[in-house]
């Protein structure tokens, strides 16, 4: 059942570090801390790549052009309610591109996926043929919080922020590509919702150390993330929290 948030609850400052030793107790129980590190800049983007490379190979083959479910479609939703038809529409971090493909279902004039991992670009290219939805969305291979981002209208983050070191690098760039609207979904960091987030995210990257895998996730401080997002000029119009997700859209101030 969503619940509306009608205000960001106090921040918590948390860490994940990083030990170059292999792993141990204390190394894992760190994962668990989960969250921001300001000035911490991604040294090990292809960890992220990699990582996804597996889940798009795993994913590809099931997925439905355009389908998208749960946090997605909620999230489309909320920007839908700013009118996504006859504008052009950025997902970074687009996965299999199903929010970019359901956006220019919905009518959006175009629409452009970015994401690091080449695997889910090739499938969501496949994807949008299959759709018949070439001609109007594009799929690129390349990092968000480094490539050039043409402007677009309306650009939106679903799950991404929480999985880059650098937030601040990643928000800069795409809330410079913003002209209209930004959507983004986030897990809490504090209150109970924030507990659970960083139990979660700190066991799913318990494993990934023990995997050996280079990738982690973060739960960031989202005070801050609000307060950079205002800064650039743009205004929250709608928001709700599902379970220890945090769903946004905030649009430009004329």
């Amino acid at each position: 059942m969503e619940q509306a948030i009608h205000g960001v609850p106090e921040p918590q400052t948390v860490k994940i570090r990083e030990r170059a030793a292999g792993t141990t107790w204390s190394s894992i129980a760190s994962d668990f801390e989960g969250g921001y590190q300001e000035g911490m800049t991604s040294t090990e983007p292809e960890g992220v790549a990699q990582c996804f490379d597996k889940c798009a190979s795993a994913r590809g083959g099931r997925a439905r052009p355009g389908s998208v479910r749960g946090l997605s479609s909620a999230l489309l939703d909320l920007l839908g309610r700013q009118r996504i038809a006859g504008r052009t529409v950025l997902e970074v971090g687009c996965g299999l591109g199903g929010l970019t493909l359901a956006s220019a279902s919905r009518g959006a004039e175009r629409a452009t996926g970015v994401d690091l991992s080449p695997v889910a670009i090739r499938e969501a290219s496949r994807l949008a043929a299959e759709a018949g939805l070439a001609d109007r969305v594009r799929f690129a291979v390349g990092d968000g919080s480094r490539m050039d981002l043409a402007p677009h209208d309306v650009v939106v983050l679903d799950k991404v922020i929480c999985c880059y070191p650098d937030v601040d690098a990643l928000l800069d760039n795409s809330l410079r590509a913003t002209r209209l609207a930004y959507g983004f979904v986030v897990p809490f960091s504090s209150g109970w919702r924030g507990v659970l987030a960083r139990a979660g995210i700190g066991m799913e990257n318990a494993l990934r150390r023990m995997r050996k895998q280079s990738f982690r996730a973060f739960v960031h401080d989202l005070d801050r993330i609000e307060a950079r997002i205002a800064e650039a000029g743009l205004k929250r119009v709608a928001a709700t929290g599902r379970f220890v997700w945090y769903l946004a859209v905030y649009t430009r101030n004329a």
